[in-house]
């Protein structure tokens, strides 16, 4: 569920900093910057959950090994 998670952000991410590419007016393009912040603050928490929970897992099955 997580990956899928990662990958739906990955994607809004792309699309956020294509639209980037292609607004002309002065709102849209502050709109597109926020868009692309948020979308890329999204991505990157989940990969820090992901990171973190496989690090969790990682030291479960540590200790259940040596304990």
């Amino acid at each position: 569920m997580l990956i899928a998670e990662i990958k739906r952000a990955h994607s809004e991410w792309q699309a956020a900093n294509l639209k980037l590419d292609w607004v002309v007016e002065k709102d849209q393009i502050d709109y597109a910057i926020y868009s692309l912040e948020a979308a890329e603050k999204r991505y990157e928490m989940l990969l820090r959950q992901a990171k973190q929970l496989q690090q969790r897992l990682r030291n479960e099955e540590n200790g259940a090994f040596h304990g």
